[in-house]
């Protein structure tokens, strides 16, 4: 399970290009439950999950670009989704946040894996659309890579 915005999604991308997502599915051949969308934020990513009664084997939350985001808002979703799988991968967001530091302490606090995106993105707006906020195709493949290594870990 994905649970995202619209980096998530692949705001931008042209037709002949994948979001990390198409990736994740395609090349790595992962099941992939998407609960994400443009301008989705923690309230909203809630509301959806209510809605599910199955269980997943673990989740990637890819979440906090869009409104405030705030630590105890962050640990309620990710106790939320604790009844539904058994790994949580929190991933910080590309650009440099102080959300970044909410996202670690809380990946911390509540012992989840942790993608330090924005350290592969640091540097690197070659990475990024125009909008310095969405990932390009190249961004994608990032995502992509750096998510499949925590995934695939034992």
């Amino acid at each position: 399970m994905i649970i995202g915005d619209s980096i998530s999604v692949g705001y931008g991308l042209q037709k002949n290009e994948h979001s990390f997502v198409d990736m994740l599915s395609e090349l790595a051949g992962f099941h992939i439950l998407l609960k994400a969308g443009c301008g989705d934020d923690i309230f909203s990513v809630i509301s959806k999950l209510d809605k599910l009664n199955n269980h997943s084997n673990q989740c990637v939350i890819f979440i906090g670009t869009n409104g405030i985001l705030k630590e105890r808002q962050l640990i309620q979703l990710v106790r939320h989704i604790k009844r539904l799988t058994d790994r949580i991968i929190l991933c910080n967001l590309l650009v440099d946040s102080s959300k970044n530091n909410i996202i670690k302490n809380v990946s911390i606090k509540e012992n989840t894996l942790f993608c330090d995106l924005n350290l592969c993105f640091k540097g690197n707006s070659n990475l990024l659309r125009k909008d310095k906020i969405h990932p390009n195709n190249e961004g994608h493949y990032i995502i992509y890579r750096e998510l499949l290594k925590l995934l695939n870990a034992k």
